[in-house]
């Protein structure tokens, strides 16, 4: 766990058991793979982890042979670190948003987008549409609790490209490039409960996985690749890193490991 607001420090580290035969391993192994996911539940994270197993033989295995499965979760408790193992069916399922009836009849009847975003009162749809040849992005709006429909918001039209919704649905990046060769990019960042913009930053890549924490933009930063004596050179760590959004300097960031290979390969 780490504290978003001071410079990334780590305040709380979790070790679980898990059952003897799964393989804990951060890339796939042969016929083997372990993935993991969390999310919230109230005030506790969920870690969910899944263990597959497959049979690995010279001649094919045969339509009887079957992967093997394992899998569960860790409830943990940020008060005392304590954790809970729990089976697949004891997870609690991921929130739904219910939009009031008459948001739901409109998303039935396709006339409102399929994708919903619960912003504090509010529930928010983003249409992308074309209006007299310029595309145009806009914040559908209604009252969380009545369905009373709210005034539209246009967050954007023209060249910016909507990229992501931040990972706790609360915003809303657009990117453009910041010359002909795509060399930098402009991040846009709009508040999903107003359209307004809340940030604006330049960075090398189109986007990235975000939220914002506070006055930080706290973003999954990709490998950074630099060019000496005329080769490519790549630093193959990812970063999770956090700017300050008053002066765009860097706060902390913290490497973490890349599985993709990224090296030579033989020739043709």
């Amino acid at each position: 766990m780490l504290d978003t607001q001071d410079a990334g420090e780590l305040v709380m580290e979790v070790t679980a058991q898990l059952p003897g035969h799964v393989h804990v391993a951060i890339e796939d192994g042969l016929g083997t793979s372990f993935r993991t996911g969390a999310r919230v539940h109230g005030n506790d994270p969920i870690v969910s982890w899944r263990y597959t197993e497959e049979p690995v033989s010279g001649p094919p295995p045969g339509p009887e042979a079957k992967p093997r499965v394992t899998a569960g979760a860790l409830r943990i408790d940020l008060q005392t670190g304590k954790t809970d193992s729990l089976k697949p069916e004891e997870v609690p399922p991921a929130p739904e948003i219910r939009p009031p009836g008459n948001v739901e009849r409109s998303v039935a009847l396709g006339t409102s987008p399929a994708t919903l975003w619960r912003v504090g009162d509010l529930v928010v749809a983003i249409v992308r549409a074309t209006a007299n040849g310029q595309a145009r992005t806009v914040l559908r709006r209604w009252d969380g609790e009545t369905g009373q429909p709210l005034p539209e918001v246009e967050v954007f039209a023209g060249d910016l490209a909507y990229r992501y919704v931040s990972a706790d649905g609360t915003h809303l990046l657009a990117s453009e490039p910041l010359d002909a060769a795509r060399s930098a990019w402009v991040w846009h960042i709009f508040s999903l409960a107003t359209g307004k913009r809340v940030a604006q930053i330049q960075h090398p890549v189109p986007a990235a996985w975000f939220f914002i924490a506070a006055s930080s933009l706290v973003y999954e930063a990709p490998p950074a690749g630099t060019v000496v004596d005329g080769q490519s050179v790549v630093d193959r760590r990812f970063r999770l890193r956090a700017i300050d959004l008053d002066s765009g300097d860097v706060r902390w960031e913290r490497p973490y490991r890349d599985t993709a290979y990224r090296g030579p390969y033989p020739p043709e």
